[in-house]
């Protein structure tokens, strides 16, 4: 999970103007599209993790693979999800951040998603 947020870290970087100028392999357009090939594969995979039904309290948290438990830092998951929503135009990335920005504040949330 720490991979994927530092990735996603370092891919939005890539888009500041101090990180491109004047460097030629991050004006590459290759480079790009494969970290955005990169980072769509990985939120996919992280999106089977995302809970949805099993219990209101985990709702909107991913579920960690290796040890069947919700770890802290949902929140860290909703910028690439945005990002992917607003490149792809795709709306299971939204729903998906919904949720997640839902699972933070699960308490003193009063939107529609719960």
């Amino acid at each position: 999970m720490r991979n994927i947020l530092f990735v996603a870290f370092v891919f939005a970087l890539s888009f500041s103007g101090r990180v491109c100028a004047g460097n030629p392999v991050y004006s590459d357009k290759s480079l790009r599209n494969d970290a955005e090939k990169l980072l769509m594969e990985w939120v996919d995979t992280l999106l089977t993790y995302q809970c949805e039904g099993l219990h209101p309290a985990l709702d909107g948290g991913f579920l960690c693979p290796a040890c069947a438990r919700i770890h802290g830092r949902i929140g860290d998951t909703v910028l690439p999800l945005m990002y992917l929503a607003d490149k792809t135009g795709d709306d299971k990335y939204l729903l998906a951040a919904k949720e997640a920005s839902c699972g933070i504040f699960k308490f003193s949330c009063k939107c529609s998603c719960r």
